[in-house]
């Protein structure tokens, strides 16, 4: 399945598009950009921090801004519809990304938000396609950098053979400039703040509880003590829907 574009039919959904404004934030190469042309948005703006953002997808009606969503650079209430998919949970302060979603938004306008996969989950280090979360479940959570590595060198730990450069795979999936390892409690805590939404949607999704059973007892008492209960380690996905009001 095509995720970012089931999202963002989800997302027209709730805001019919067509000749109006859209901000993405996230927006990476440009793919989430093309779906809202294709609905008929009147213009897209698209933000990210990469350096070779929107390079995919070029067209008459978007522009493109390389800044963060904690900080943009965009006047008050100008946006109908702004979405951001899987990116929430790379951003450091969430907190701000989310106030700064907010206001920009116009009142009547829809923020269409989902964080995928949660820090604290079992594919929360987003590497899942290397480690494999039965065998090794919340690695990331248990162990540290250093002991990741000495693992996968001493095969205590398998990884798949054609990366040849494990180690920088490691250092990117456990490196707090990449993912803001914050909890889903403070996801739906600080999206609960807001005062000028109507909140469709502040929660979370979560895998089944018997995912726990693929860790032992003593490594769950150990990821207790750190704080993770079952909430924490089960849930996958934040969705933040809402309004503004007018």
């Amino acid at each position: 399945m095509d995720y970012n574009k089931y999202h963002a039919e989800i997302a027209n959904s709730y805001l019919d598009v067509a000749l109006k404004e859209v901000l993405v934030v996230g927006c990476n190469r440009g793919k989430d950009v093309r779906y809202f042309i294709d609905f008929g948005a009147q213009t897209v703006c698209g933000v990210d921090v990469i350096d070779d953002i929107g390079s995919e997808y070029a067209h008459e009606n978007v522009e493109y801004h390389k800044i963060s969503v904690e900080g943009l650079s965009f006047q008050d209430n100008l946006f109908d519809l702004v979405y951001c998919f899987a990116t929430m949970e790379h951003v450091p302060n969430i907190q701000r990304g989310f106030s700064e979603m907010v206001r920009v938004t116009k009142p009547g306008g829809v923020i269409y938000c989902v964080a995928s996969p949660l820090w604290n989950s079992r594919q929360g280090h987003h590497y899942s396609h290397v480690f494999d979360i039965q065998k090794y479940p919340w690695l990331h959570l248990r162990m540290n950098k250093e002991e990741i590595k000495q693992g996968c060198h001493n095969g205590t730990i398998e990884y798949p053979r054609h990366m040849t450069n494990i180690n920088s795979n490691i250092d990117y999936m456990m490196d707090a400039k990449n993912f803001n390892f914050s909890f889903a409690k403070e996801y739906i805590d600080i999206c609960n703040q807001f005062l000028n939404v109507d909140i469709i949607r502040n929660d979370l999704d979560s895998e089944p509880e018997e995912c726990l059973d693929y860790l032992s007892e003593d490594k769950l008492d150990k990821l207790m003590q750190k704080g993770l209960d079952s909430t924490e380690l089960l849930a996958l996905t934040h969705t933040f829907i809402a309004t503004k009001k007018d």
